[in-house]
């Protein structure tokens, strides 16, 4: 039956709550409740109209049985926002009550609202996360490299062919040409950079700036060079490139062969003076060398070795 389910309080019973229902309003069963035997009239803290007020004010008296003061009697020893917070997730048609009362409604809507509007933004990310995957799985399908362009290479920027990668014609001869010294004359990495910096002036983009060591490296590893390429990196999955490769499979695989033939001969041959003579003078460790090299004005290099403590 449809009705009100009310919380009365009154200072003759401190710390003490009466949760009932009525079917007439609760202003009207607050003066109802008042007897000779109460020396103070009840005050009306909230009310709630329900679709079921019986069932609303069941639940309510099991969920607070607890601290129910008397088994015959609907009084509870218990906070009165605390009975109204529950009687508001019982979904009430209508409220009313304190204003604070009110205030303590509105902001739990506003929080429920709060955390729909997070849910469906969390939705909407996950989504997209979904469709980025997607559109990236089907351009490397179509032998598209999705990431920027590696070296000697650039993006093409007409919208009819999107994501597709052409030679670079002002940097792809240089890289062809690193890898046919690097395969055909021996050429270590540290002398292909040299080579670039000092001889050619070469600037990798977007940074406009030499390639280091190490990117050296990176880029003869690359299998993008002779037409295939992996992606995401170390995943297994790889793909036949649309791009117009720069060098042969053949090519490739022998520079990799003298990249492990140069990597064996440092290892063995490469000895410092006096790295098995001295030792730190701070903590004892051992001494570790390094050869660095710098270009003069007359065009000479001029090679410097530092030592340093292992621990440093």
């Amino acid at each position: 039956m449809r009705g009100f389910v009310y919380v009365l309080t009154n200072s003759a019973m401190p710390g003490l709550v009466k949760i009932g229902k009525t079917e007439r309003t609760p202003d009207e069963r607050a003066e109802e409740l008042q007897s000779t035997g109460v020396p103070f009239a009840f005050e009306l803290q909230w009310f709630g109209q329900f679709e079921d007020m019986a069932a609303v004010e069941l639940k309510l008296h099991k969920c607070f049985h607890k601290q129910r003061v008397s088994k015959w009697r609907e009084f509870f020893k218990i906070d009165v926002e605390i009975v109204v917070t529950c009687a508001l997730a019982l979904n009430p048609v209508l409220i009313g009550g304190r204003e604070e009362i009110n205030g303590l409604a509105e902001r739990r809507r506003a929080e429920e609202l709060q955390r729909l509007k997070e849910r469906q933004a969390k939705l909407e990310n996950d989504n997209k996360s979904i469709n980025v995957k997607r559109g990236l799985k089907t351009r490397v399908e179509m032998g598209l490299w999705p990431a920027p362009a590696p070296t000697g290479y650039l993006k093409e920027k007409r919208m009819d062919r999107k994501c597709e990668t052409y030679i670079d014609p002002e940097r792809g001869h240089v890289v062809k040409q690193v890898f046919e010294k690097v395969a055909y004359e021996r050429w270590s990495g540290r002398k292909v950079y040299h080579w670039l910096k000092f001889d050619l002036n070469f600037k990798a983009l977007p940074s406009k700036k030499p390639l280091s060591l190490g990117n050296i490296y990176k880029l003869l590893e690359n299998h993008f060079y002779y037409g295939v390429f992996e992606y995401p990196k170390k995943s297994g999955n790889w793909y036949n490139g649309k791009h117009q490769p720069l060098i042969t499979k053949e090519l490739f695989d022998q520079v990799q062969t003298q990249l492990k033939g140069n990597e064996l001969k440092t290892r063995q041959e490469k000895e410092f003076a006096f790295t098995r003579l001295m030792t730190c003078g701070l903590c004892g460790s051992g001494i570790s060398a390094d050869e660095k090299y710098k270009k003069l004005k007359n065009g000479k290099m001029n090679t410097h070795i530092y030592y340093g403590c292992t621990k440093a």
